[in-house]
């Protein structure tokens, strides 16, 4: 063999040793771009409710059960339904009226504009609910079961929401009728004589629960805890 032959066989076994002992060249890394995850698809959206079916909070209230537990009466904002659509109460306002013998207590669903706390219609376009009763004072309760007689405007005991309407802007009264159960406690109750400048001369606490069949179609409940300020007569 010649001399050159044999230096390219030399040099070939030299480059196959190395290659040996260094190992394998490493993959060059990958640049392709990460894939985005496909997004789970939403959970089915729950059923709607109707009637019976909806709650304020932990309370329910049924016309074919109508009976109201006062025990049962939750610490939570006045709130429930009407019209089929949650109403959650957010502030309250009472009055006497001493020529009808009788008071009024209005929950309100929409929180009243700064300077008008004590506006007795509410802001505009709101929805509210009003109770008439004989009279308040701390400790006064009332139990009216379901489709009482007791239930009569003449005898100053009535319910009835107030709600805007396309046709009537400034607001529709829903009537039920004597198809209404109440439990309503006044828990406190303080007046004062009127102060110039102020239109309020107390406030009355209490808690109240209350459920009507205003229609075929719907039921009106509410239950909770409420604090009102009362306005001068």
């Amino acid at each position: 063999m010649k001399p050159s032959a044999r230096l390219v066989v030399v040099g070939t076994l030299l480059l196959s040793v190395a290659l040996l002992l260094a190992g394998c060249p490493s993959k060059s890394p990958s640049t392709t771009a990460p894939t985005t995850p496909t997004p789970s698809a939403k959970a089915p959206a729950a059923p709607a409710t109707t009637g019976a079916e909806q709650s304020a909070g932990s309370w329910k209230w049924d016309p074919k059960s109508p009976k109201i537990d006062p025990a049962g009466i939750p610490d939570q904002a006045v709130s429930g339904m009407m019209e089929g659509k949650p109403f959650e109460a957010k502030f309250a306002l009472a009055k006497e009226e001493p020529k009808e013998k009788r008071w009024l207590v209005r929950f309100f669903d929409t929180a009243p504009e700064a300077g008008k706390e004590t506006d007795w219609w509410g802001p505009d376009k709101c929805r509210y609910i009003e109770l008439t009763l004989p009279k308040a004072a701390k400790g006064e309760k009332y139990e009216i079961p379901y489709s009482s007689d007791k239930w009569s405007l003449d005898k100053n005991l009535w319910m009835y929401y107030q709600t805007p309407r396309a046709d009537s802007p400034n607001g529709t009264s829903v009537n039920p009728g004597k198809d209404v159960a109440l439990s309503l406690e006044f828990t406190d109750l303080t007046t004062a004589k009127p102060t110039e400048g102020s239109d309020t001369i107390g406030s009355a606490k209490g808690k109240v629960a209350m459920g009507s069949q205003m229609s075929e179609n719907e039921i009106c409940f509410v239950a909770g805890t409420f604090e009102a300020k009362i306005l001068k007569p």
